[in-house]
Formats: C-alpha cells, structure tokens, sequence
C-alpha cells in the first residue's frame, strides 16, 4: 500500500468511513482530512485542491455519486445502501479531461433483491 501514491485520505466526519481508512492512512503516516458528510460541495473542492496528488474518499451510498458526477464523470448508477463493494477511480489528463472507472472490491454484497 506504500506505492499506491495516496497522498490525501479524505473521509466523512461518519466513524465508518474514517474506520474504512484508517489502517491505510496509519500505514502511510497520512492524516485523515475529516469532511461534514453533508457538505459534498467541500468533500467536492477538498479533492478537486489536490492537483496533481493521488486522492481517497471515502464517502455514503447517498453522496459518492453526488461526488462523482460533481467531478464530471456524467451519469453514475445509484448506489443501494447496502451495497459496499464499490471502488471508483476518476483521473484528470493535463487538459482536464475527466476519466472514469467503475470497480468491485473484496467480496461482493449480497444482492437485496429476490
């Protein structure tokens, strides 16, 4: 984890999503920027303020989506609030082109539908 290049963990002032990552901010020696999950807007400029750096959120269901279309990825498929095996990554090319890609990690949740 020491090579993924994080340089700024980001996670709502929720303790889930500090506790998703800890272990790896611990690991880095990196501090936690702490964000009203409430407020996307700033989780929004906080992300957007590090140009240049490699970026993790941690975030809800109700705003990553918000977040992710804020950063100009277009439409993203709601997210089910039990569902947490998702990883999105959004990279900027020097002409500020937006890219997008949409990931699962670990073991899939179990889908609530019948």
């Amino acid at each position: 984890s020491e090579h993924t290049g994080i340089t700024a963990p980001y996670a709502t002032h929720r303790r889930r999503t500090q506790e998703t990552l800890q272990p790896l901010a611990e690991r880095l020696q990196l501090p936690i920027q702490v964000v009203d999950a409430q407020d996307v807007d700033e989780m929004v400029r906080q992300i957007r303020s590090n140009s240049g750096g490699v970026v993790l959120a941690a975030a809800h269901s109700d705003s990553t989506v918000t977040i992710l279309q804020s950063l100009g990825t277009g439409f993203v498929e709601p997210i089910e609030l039990d569902d947490f095996d998702n990883l999105y990554i959004v990279t900027f090319d020097d002409a500020g082109r937006v890219r997008f890609v949409s990931m699962q990690y670990g073991a899939s949740t179990p889908s609530s539908s019948p």
